[in-house]
């Protein structure tokens, strides 16, 4: 039987058509270098029937397009979605394989390739100017993954949600924070430290409990592992410790540190400041929709370390608190309405703007909004693809990865779809749809045979 291609000028009229698939996959590859990330992944199964980079592919794209479980994974692996990124030559894996493989993936090789790409963006000057009022700041928080009322693994906590138990995977997270500079820099799992069995005192029934990591345990660990350039480390009421503190003035960074604990010496310090005296300044932020007002009282103190004796030199760690009132004033339908709001923060650098620790400060919920937020409701996070350590962090990393160079692509490389962005014309989920669509058509075209390997290496090398 004769193979038909497509013309000259009937290849064009399909490249052209493929403009957001085309640019994605050349940025990535050549800026990235994606083909030579994906060569670099291993496993530790002793034959390899489908090589370790075709399921490195697979799972990025897949977690890129948002696939909501594993069964809609092997429905597009059935329709032929990741065809146009492979030679035609290439065994697609089953699901199954997938799941099996990722529970004996080299989570230390992927952790090497995520560094590299947050690498390539410092390289690129992606940080430069500083993410915030000439600050490169990075927020940290911690998060569940994986929530199960029933299965467990070795890699399982146990948490109590009201009355009841569940079992979950936490993580945490450090993240690149500003205005579309939002970026995951580091990533670890709480890891268990012991179990044992005790009995419910309502229920008389066995319980197991286990110890683990705490979040400012795992927090501090990464702390060191951060990157020279950044400047500011942010956190929620959690972080406000001298442990930590310290571990961030250790490594030449700062902190900003909410504070909400009325307990603390520190809070009632600042309150009773702000009682008795006049406020210290105040400036005017101005949005789209509302004016904000800010008056801040300041002092410098110091925070205590409880695990030190009094007389150790080391117990005490300077830092400057800030108390803002934030006077909220929105206009909708021509009515005017108003908001007061109170706001504790503790710095370690006092050369610091009020104006740059109150910046600071919210936009530390970018980690919240921007990563927890989007990644759960749409990128699935919270789901159990596969209950297994390792392959929930070997998920985890490759998802995290899609959302860096997907960002990095849409918010550095495509103006036009930055400038859509803002003015709230173009989504990301709308993008992805699309890049979806064009490389179904390409399948599709592959199967009736119409394309030569040539237009493919053409469209996507």
């Amino acid at each position: 039987m004769m193979i038909t291609y497509l013309n000259e000028q009937q290849l064009e009229e399909v490249g052209k058509n493929l403009k957001k698939s085309r640019k994605l996959l050349r940025y990535i590859n050549k800026v990235f270098c994606f083909k030579d990330i994906a060569k670099s992944q291993k496993d530790s199964r002793k034959k390899q029937h489908v090589e370790t980079q075709v399921i490195f592919t697979i799972v990025f794209w897949a977690f890129l397009f948002r696939i909501k479980s594993f069964n809609q994974l092997e429905q597009m692996i059935k329709y032929g979605c990741f065809n146009p990124l492979f030679p035609r030559s290439t065994k697609m894996p089953s699901i199954d394989a997938i799941s099996n493989i990722l529970a004996v993936w080299d989570t230390t090789q992927l952790q090497k390739s995520f560094q590299r790409i947050i690498q390539i963006l410092n390289s690129n000057k992606n940080f430069k100017s500083g993410t915030i009022d000439g600050y490169t700041v990075c927020a940290i928080d911690g998060t569940d993954i994986v929530k199960s009322a029933y299965s467990k693994c070795k890699g399982c906590m146990l948490m109590k949600n009201g009355s009841a138990y569940h079992y979950v995977h936490k993580s945490v997270v450090a993240m690149i924070i500003g205005d579309e500079s939002n970026y995951i820099l580091k990533y670890k799992m709480a890891k268990v430290k012991s179990e044992e069995i005790v009995k419910d005192k309502k229920t008389y029934e066995d319980l197991l409990v286990t110890k683990s990591e705490g979040e400012l345990t795992v927090a501090m660990e990464i702390i060191p592992e951060l990157p020279s350039w950044v400047d500011i480390v942010v956190g929620d009421a959690l972080y406000f410790n001298s442990p930590f503190i310290k571990e961030v003035l250790k490594h030449d960074k700062h902190a900003v540190i909410r504070l909400k604990n009325e307990r603390t010496a520190a809070y009632q310090t600042m309150q009773h400041q702000a009682m008795y005296t006049q406020s210290e300044g105040s400036f005017v932020v101005k949005k789209s929709y509302e004016k904000i007002t800010v008056s801040y009282w300041a002092k410098d103190t110091f925070i205590s370390d409880s695990t030190l004796l009094k007389k150790d030199p080391k117990k005490h760690t300077d830092i400057r608190l800030f108390k803002f009132i934030e006077v909220i004033e929105t206009k909708i339908n021509d009515k005017e309405n108003f908001a007061f709001r109170e706001v504790f923060v503790g710095t370690t650098d006092k050369n610091m703007s009020p104006e740059s620790v109150w910046q600071i400060i919210h936009q530390r919920w970018y980690i919240e909004n921007t990563a927890f937020h989007q990644l759960k409701t749409q990128c699935f996070m919270e789901h159990c693809f596969r209950h297994d350590p390792t392959a929930i962090e070997a998920i985890l990393g490759i998802m995290f990865m899609s959302f860096n160079l997907l960002r990095s692509f849409l918010f550095r490389r495509s103006k036009k779809f930055k400038a859509s962005f803002k003015k709230k014309k173009e989504t990301i989920s709308w993008f992805i749809t699309e890049v979806l669509f064009e490389l179904t058509i390409v399948s599709f075209l592959m199967k009736c045979k119409l394309l030569n390997k040539a237009f493919l290496k053409s469209m996507y090398d």
